[in-house]
């Protein structure tokens, strides 16, 4: 579950979710910037293959992004459209995003890890998409294909953008978190030696703990710090969001709330730190810094919900 880059594909025929419960017009996918708001509501675009089991399947994965637009994301800006193309459980590109078309494995493994993949995927749509109201710039770069920022001529990139991974990882599990309602649902939707390692949100890693820890894996996690996987970076971060708001029942009604400001906290941070430098500086200390820095900011913001 990753934000890699993908050349996006060629606009395929689409089942577009229409308002209607159980109605799907057939419909060429559309850019982006084509698009203009579309008053709050996100358009979803799904790329079949042969054989897929529509009409319920479909009206799921709308239905998922619809209760979170209405009840999870706060003040949060709604993604203007998101393209679901369905692909193999085998295929290198299941279960990412690029840009704004989300890879999905099917069929999932059960309802859970539907919910849990799509909510984190559509989590990187909206920390795109709010990014707009920080940085005017960010709107014409989420406007672009895939191709086109591969290939150019584009824009410059906008502020932040080669520091946002760690803060749209953190904020995409928190959202896959509270929308299954299950502080383990990413840890069960991947493979052990990736799930269990923080982004279970019980685990309940110290920012020291965690600064001091090497991964056993194959993909060496923590060998060095310049090696950190950024769904990982902020363990400790997912750590504290639960132990402090999220595991207390009376702040369940206010997820909204707490999810966009923890958006809000990443993105200022994010920015503060582009200012400094562009590219983030991943030595020394780095790791227990950043973890420490970001938990300040979230305990001053969120103390109402303590």
């Amino acid at each position: 579950m990753n934000s890699g880059r993908f050349l996006g594909t060629s606009a395929l025929i689409a089942l577009l979710l229409a308002a209607a419960p159980g109605a799907y017009a057939v419909e060429t996918s559309c850019v982006l910037s084509e698009l203009g708001d579309l008053s709050g509501a996100t358009r979803v675009v799904i790329d079949p293959f042969p054989g897929w089991a529509k009409g319920a399947s479909a009206e799921r994965m709308k239905e998922i992004i619809d209760r979170i637009n209405r009840t999870l994301i706060g003040d949060l800006e709604p993604a203007r459209q998101i393209k679901i193309t369905l692909v193999r459980p085998h295929d290198a590109r299941a279960d990412s995003i690029s840009s704004f078309q989300i890879f999905l494995a099917w069929p999932p493994k059960d309802e859970q890890d539907l919910e849990a993949t799509l909510s984190h995927e559509y989590g990187h749509a909206l920390f795109k998409r709010n990014m707009e109201r920080y940085a005017p710039a960010w709107k014409q770069w989420n406007a672009l294909t895939e191709k086109e920022r591969m290939t150019g001529p584009r824009p410059a990139a906008p502020p932040g953008l080669y520091r946002s991974t760690d803060y749209e990882e953190l904020l995409a599990d928190t959202l896959a978190v509270i929308e299954a309602d299950d502080p383990k649902a990413m840890a069960k939707a991947l493979k052990p030696m990736e799930g269990n390692f923080g982004r279970d949100f019980t685990v309940n890693l110290s920012v020291k703990e965690f600064a001091k820890r090497r991964a056993s894996t194959a993909t060496e996690l923590l060998s060095t710090p310049e090696k950190t996987d950024p769904h990982h970076t902020l363990n400790p971060v997912r750590s504290f969001i639960w132990n402090q708001y999220l595991s207390k029942p009376e702040n369940k009604p206010y997820y909204g709330k707490i999810l966009s400001t923890l958006y809000r906290v990443s993105a200022e941070d994010m920015l503060k730190q582009a200012k400094e430098s562009e590219l983030p500086v991943r030595r020394g200390n780095w790791l227990k810094k950043f973890n420490k820095r970001l938990i300040k900011k979230l305990k001053k913001a969120l103390k109402d919900f303590e």
